[in-house]
């Protein structure tokens, strides 16, 4: 779909690639090493640079509370784990279609 992705694999390094790569959008997993998903959110949305990344918790941590937990944290959107092909894609193609 034309779209570069990068890896990151603890919480620390997905904030500095997201930084470092000026993403609009991520998927980022809840429990993680180093630096959990909400934190990672809460450190993103602290920056002005990054008030219209499209953010999506996917992870397998699907309860109400963690759900509410990840809105409060500042992602747009919960995805639990495993998500369908269709769903990732549809949180993709969302992105391209608002401002940035």
């Amino acid at each position: 779909m034309g779209h570069e992705a990068i890896v990151a694999y603890g919480g620390l390094e997905g904030l500095a690639t997201a930084k470092a790569a000026k993403a609009d959008l991520a998927f980022v997993d809840i429990g993680m090493p180093d630096l959990d998903g909400f934190s990672v959110a809460r450190a993103l949305r602290s920056e002005a640079a990054f008030s219209s990344l499209r953010l999506i918790a996917l992870t397998a941590w699907s309860d109400a509370a963690t759900k509410e937990k990840a809105f409060a944290s500042g992602f747009d959107e919960h995805m639990s784990k495993p998500a369908s092909m269709s769903a990732v894609l549809s949180a993709i193609m969302l992105r391209q279609q608002m401002p940035k």
